[in-house]
């Protein structure tokens, strides 16, 4: 009979692991690819010296394509990463351009890349062309990577960050207490007629951690080595970049 039993709880936790596994394949591999904030190349106004009219001066101003200073990268600040949305995902792409002059956080653009192009001005851990990525909006993970990249002080940052974390933590405390809480349940209250249900009820219970764990926890994108399974490489990102 223990045996049986024991054969039953196995099958259950293999099959259990087994549909997460599958329902949540997509998610872990997304994990495992840089997040990106983006912002498209549009035309601004740009001082163009000045200009007398009946005695009194105005600015004069030229309109022109740019993109956003942070947006910059290589040696020269001469490349931006632009993003190629295609059916089989979205691929980083390197264009070398000509820049002009610089006004309130943007820099003109005089050759190398056209407007509406969307030019990456963050990411989450290290990038390069024609890696594929997730387009994101610029959350803490990716505004820490950023301004590290940068040379910037991360102190505020880090707290955001580490913060975060702190309340990561606590969800999945509670999540698993909260299981601890529904198998204890289960095995009170599932016996008899309704001993089936158990199993049932506790693979459904899985998936709305998963799904709340998902929706909740936010990982530094720079702790996330390129395959899950690699513990060293969470080991050596973790010590690379503190938080």
């Amino acid at each position: 009979m223990k045996t049986k039993k024991a054969a039953d709880i196995i099958f259950a936790v293999f099959f259990t692991i087994m549909l997460l596994l599958t329902l949540f394949a997509e998610d872990l591999y997304c994990l495992t690819l840089p997040k990106v904030a983006v912002e498209a190349v549009e035309r601004r106004g740009f001082p163009d010296g000045t200009i007398e009219t009946d005695g009194v001066v105005y600015d004069k101003w030229r309109t022109v394509p740019a993109v956003p200073k942070a947006a910059l990268r290589g040696d020269f600040g001469d490349m931006v990463y632009a993003v190629n949305e295609t059916e089989d995902g979205t691929f980083l792409v390197e264009y070398y351009i000509v820049t002009g002059e610089e006004a309130e956080g943007y820099v003109e653009v005089k050759s190398g890349i056209f407007t509406k192009t969307k030019v990456v001005v963050g990411s989450d851990r290290d990038i390069y062309g024609g890696q594929r990525v997730l387009l994101t909006e610029m959350n803490e993970s990716v505004a820490l990577h950023t301004a590290r990249e940068r040379g910037e002080d991360i102190t505020s940052h880090a707290a955001v960050m580490g913060n975060r974390l702190k309340i990561d933590i606590l969800c999945v405390v509670g999540a698993a207490l909260t299981t601890v809480g529904v198998v204890v349940l289960c095995n009170r209250f599932c016996k008899g007629r309704w001993r089936f249900a158990k199993v049932p009820v506790l693979i459904l219970w899985c998936i709305l951690v998963c799904l709340f764990l998902r929706a909740t926890v936010l990982l530094p994108g720079e702790w996330i080595p390129g395959k899950l399974i690699d513990w060293n490489g969470w080991k050596v990102n973790m010590e690379r970049f503190p938080i």
